[in-house]
């Protein structure tokens, strides 16, 4: 598996030792999307190459390389390809989900190190054949690698999904008491969407978190301010959308590193962005409505940490939490105990006004 590792990193970086200084820039290929699926145990590289025609349009190349060889994918790359190709402006790298489950990490500190990429390049999973989606993807006048890069960024931006680049997922890997994650990505009707949270131990991919539980990870994980949170109030007989404004996390830890509890405390503050059961209900019911909102909001919290404990996986740092409050913490000590740690969630929504009522 380290020989396939090895080879993620020299296909990404295709232009074996060419150096964008030494070229003209209208004499190289600049990728801006990498995929990689496996192919009867074969790495198979796609990469996308933007071309800018001279009355302002683009036009999307592709190029696909297979071998088990780093040799053999940059030979088969050159056959291809009329100008040297270049990582300098690499948007995005996707890795097929099964790629990502046998593990793509040890060897890949050379793309991390590599001073021509980015540290905010985005990496992320696709459910399916990356090379059939980059070929039937059918974008009108845009670099595809931009495109795909853009929906991630608009997800966190809007905080669908938490922060994620190339940086933040090495920071993860390589620390002690936390694990990576990335985006996972789809195509349905043809278009590319956020499926959800592809979540790793170690160098695999081992879960995931769908769209519909993206809100109760980003909880956890992020200070939200623009979360938006649409529940069901039976007693009400309405249902409710609450938007953020603020969110306040914080880690309460007792007992020893052997042996510790912890509380994960968390305030939020939240306007009702729509409310279906009128409005003289809705103000006399913000207490009703706040109290169902912490006990849905505390059994889906403590239910998501509860799975991740059973897996051994620690996308939220509690470890890194503990690491930081015991001195003597230690992290194979703390991958031991994980699964049996003490782990409470403790939530308080303070509802401060009041929108769109019917």
């Amino acid at each position: 598996m380290k020989q396939v590792l090895s080879l993620i990193v020299c296909v990404i970086l295709l232009s074996g030792c060419t150096t964008i200084e030494k070229e003209v820039l209208d004499e190289i290929y600049l990728v801006t999307l990498a995929g990689y699926d496996l192919e009867d145990d074969k790495i198979q590289a796609t990469l996308v190459v933007p071309i800018y025609q001279t009355e302002g349009t683009v036009r999307n190349e592709f190029y696909t390389a297979e071998g088990y060889l780093n040799q053999e994918l940059d030979k088969e790359i050159s056959l291809q390809t009329p100008n040297p190709v270049f990582p300098g402006k690499l948007e995005i790298a996707m890795f097929s989900e099964e790629f990502a489950s046998k593990g793509f990490i040890e060897l890949t500190d050379v793309y991390r190190r590599d001073p021509s990429i980015s540290a905010n390049v985005r990496l992320a999973v696709y459910d399916g054949n990356i090379k059939e989606f980059i070929y039937n993807q059918q974008v009108q006048n845009m670099d595809l690698g931009m495109h795909v890069a853009k929906i991630i960024e608009q997800a966190i931006e809007a905080e669908v999904l938490p922060k994620t680049n190339l940086h933040l997922f090495f920071q993860s890997y390589y620390g002690e008491g936390e694990d990576p994650f990335l985006p996972l990505l789809t195509r349905k009707n043809g278009k590319l969407k956020i499926k959800g949270i592809a979540l790793f131990k170690g160098e695999k991919m081992v879960d995931q978190v769908l769209d519909d539980r993206l809100y109760i990870f980003g909880v956890l994980h992020n200070e939200l301010t623009k979360g938006r949170l649409s529940i069901e109030l039976p007693k009400q007989n309405a249902r409710v959308s609450i938007g953020h404004v603020k969110t306040n996390k914080k880690v309460h830890i007792t007992g020893t590193s052997s042996s510790p509890n912890i509380k994960l405390s968390i305030d939020l503050t939240g306007t009702i962005d729509e409310y279906s059961g009128g409005r003289k209900r809705v103000d006399k019911n913000i207490k009703k409505i706040e109290n169902r909102v912490n006990q849905y909001l505390e059994k889906e919290t403590q239910k998501m940490i509860n799975s991740y404990q059973e897996q051994g996986v620690d996308p939220f740092g509690i470890g890194k939490e503990a690491k930081a409050h015991f001195r003597d913490w230690d992290s194979k000590t703390w991958q031991e105990i994980y699964p049996q740690v003490n782990i409470q969630t403790e939530i308080n929504m303070d509802i401060v006004q009041s929108g769109v009522i019917r």
